[in-house]
């Protein structure tokens, strides 16, 4: 099975890109693996930490960066040159400080010129119209062929927090998923919302295959599988969550719970605990997160050395100061590592 992540929710603000791209550079640096993150979300995110380090775009961010956009993969698509991508073509850029980990970067006008058209072939899909199902395939039959031609073990696609054809598909694309959360009232109300969308997007697409094969296209797709929830940005007292972020968090796990586990519609990961399906938590990492976006590092990768980017007089941390850094950063990537897990 093809190990095409990604995280979704329809509210903003959880830590999707950060823990996005701390998946991937785990995935490569940690785990050896071949890994491929595909910018997905108008906001471009992923590709800005993702080209960090290069101190020419650090200067000057509108120098033209390697390998294709999101817009350039999808163009044959769109100006209807082509029924299916050849991923033979595409170039992607390979990241300065994890050998395994590429990119297909971000491109803000992929959202203007693709989300009318993807929407399109939403709605006229289970129609005889073979375009707008060669269209409607186009985003799983990328990352499924990127995977068999491009040998990538892990394909991991950063979403906005829309609703929009765009996501929707690119989610569909997608073989496992996980939910960030951050335990908050805002954020309980999204996740009200959440079971519904899916649930009418996984039901829709059911129809849709099943239109499929009479007109030739004899692919199948699984809808993806729901592998957890991801706690994020929230207080500690103690190594303990503070009481009034464990509260919304109580009510989060209890809507997942009872609206999400319980459907046929929406596949479950078989490890999976249902009595506790959050699978990481993840507290506020401070300034941990200005500096990895500074160097374009994994949280998990940072040095003492670089302390002196958090501190006001350039000197790194020593003593009692690095020793509580220090410890934030390895329970990073204690937290990273049970997203693996879990979705292994």
């Amino acid at each position: 099975m093809a190990n095409i992540i990604t995280l979704y929710n329809n509210k903003g603000g959880v830590s999707k890109t950060t823990t996005i791209f701390n998946l991937g550079a785990f995935l490569a640096g940690r785990e050896n693996k071949k890994v491929l993150l595909i910018d997905a979300d108008p906001q471009c995110n992923l590709t800005e930490l993702f080209f960090a380090p290069d101190s020419d775009y650090y200067n000057n961010p509108d120098i033209e960066l390697p390998g294709d956009s999101i817009l350039d993969v999808f163009r044959p698509r769109l100006d209807g040159e082509a029924s299916r991508i050849n991923v033979k073509t595409l170039s992607v850029a390979t990241s300065q400080i994890y050998k395994n980990l590429d990119l297909i970067r971000g491109d803000i006008e992929f959202s203007a010129m693709a989300e009318t058209y993807f929407g399109s072939s939403i709605n006229l899909a289970i129609t005889p119209n073979v375009n707008e199902k060669n269209t409607y395939l186009s985003f799983r039959r990328l990352v499924h062929d990127l995977v068999n031609q491009k040998g990538y073990d892990y394909i991991l696609i950063d979403l906005g927090p829309s609703t929009g054809a765009i996501t929707r598909l690119a989610f569909l694309a997608s073989t496992k998923f996980l939910i960030p959360v951050t335990p908050d009232r805002f954020c309980f109300l999204g996740v009200r919302t959440l079971p519904k969308l899916i649930k009418s997007w996984i039901e829709h697409d059911k129809l849709v295959m099943n239109a499929m094969a009479p007109y030739g296209i004899k692919e199948t797709y699984s809808p993806p599988v729901f592998c957890g929830i991801i706690s994020q940005n929230f207080q500690v007292h103690r190594n303990q969550m503070k009481q009034s972020y464990s509260k919304w968090a109580d009510l989060i796990k209890r809507e997942i719970k009872s609206n999400f586990l319980s459907t046929s519609e929406i596949l479950v990961s078989p490890k999976l605990n249902k009595k506790d399906p959050f699978v990481s938590l993840i507290g506020n990492i401070g300034q941990h997160a200005p500096v990895s976006q500074i160097l374009g590092k994994a949280v998990f990768d940072l040095t003492q050395a670089d302390t002196a980017l958090a501190s006001t007089n350039d000197i790194q941390f020593y003593g009692n100061v690095w020793a509580a850094w220090n410890k934030k950063t390895k329970d990073y990537e204690k937290a990273i590592k049970n997203i693996v897990e879990a979705i292994q």
